[in-house]
């Protein structure tokens, strides 16, 4: 019975000593937490973002346009006093262009007044002619009693001043008495020239009756755009027939000067590249 107490008690001894040298787990490490740098306020910093915004409200670039003076007349001051006030009725290029400012200077005996128009640069406009009518107050605070002209482009009208006897109607163009338009123009093709200072282009569309033909060019150029206007002309008020008459005509665009590179030609709102050596 002894041996057995014993027994049992060597066997017990074992096993808490065998539990005793087993390998415990390791304790679980803590989670490391993601941090961002600080600013100086210990907020974290903002991310930037890798691509700018672009300002898509920004306004677009203006180019110059056309303003077509169809009439002027002169308004007489209500009061001793007031300005003359000048009338201008005509029409703008396309539904895109507007009237930026009208300018006035004096030359010898002429007071010369310039409507001036932009549109903005690459936008698609409707083709048709938009009237217009502005008024300006003369700037004659400073002229001497005596006979003026006051000339509008293509147009002339008189002006006295210290005197009754002024008219205040229209006076015919210089050039006679004919309706200049822009052409409708449908396409344009560059051609190639032997001159390397003047520039062939084909330019096709229609007039919009049997009384309308071509009438010539007028050219700007604008950094490295070129803009080119096809006119027509027509007798005005006279009666045409109304059917539509398709039109090309080859016209020429003076390039001499202009420095070697890539340009814009816009004709009537139409626009090609082209590349100058």
């Amino acid at each position: 019975m002894f041996r057995s107490i014993v027994w049992l008690f060597v066997l017990l001894a074992s096993v808490l000593l065998i539990a005793s040298c087993a390998p415990q787990a390791p304790a679980a490490l803590p989670t490391p937490e993601t941090q961002q740098s600080p600013t100086a306020e210990g907020t974290p910093a903002p991310v930037a973002s890798a691509t700018p915004e672009t300002d898509k409200d920004a306004p677009a670039r203006l180019v110059p346009s056309r303003a077509y003076v169809n009439g002027v007349s002169l308004v007489e001051p209500e009061r001793p006093g007031a300005p003359w006030m000048l009338q201008i009725e005509g029409d703008l290029a396309d539904g895109c262009t507007r009237v930026s400012e009208i300018r006035q200077y004096r030359w010898g005996d002429a007071l010369v007044v310039e409507v001036v128009a932009v549109r903005p640069e690459g936008m698609i406009c409707t083709q048709a002619l938009v009237p217009f009518m502005s008024e300006i107050a003369l700037d004659t605070a400073d002229l001497p009693d005596g006979s003026y002209i006051i000339q509008v482009g293509e147009w002339e009208l008189p002006l006295t001043i210290g005197a009754s006897a002024t008219p205040t109607k229209s006076t015919s163009k210089p050039a006679g008495d004919l309706l200049i338009r822009p052409a409708v123009v449908e396409d344009v093709e560059i051609l190639d020239s032997d001159d390397p200072a003047a520039l062939r282009v084909m330019v096709s569309g229609y007039y919009p009756d049997g009384c309308t033909k071509f009438h010539g060019t007028t050219q700007s150029v604008d950094d490295m755009r070129i803009v080119l206007t096809v006119e027509t002309e027509r007798p005005r008020g006279a009666m045409c027939t109304q059917a539509i008459v398709p039109y090309t005509e080859t016209v020429t665009v003076d390039v001499s000067g202009l420095a070697p590179g890539t340009y814009t030609l816009d004709v009537n709102g139409l626009t090609r590249e082209l590349t100058l050596p």
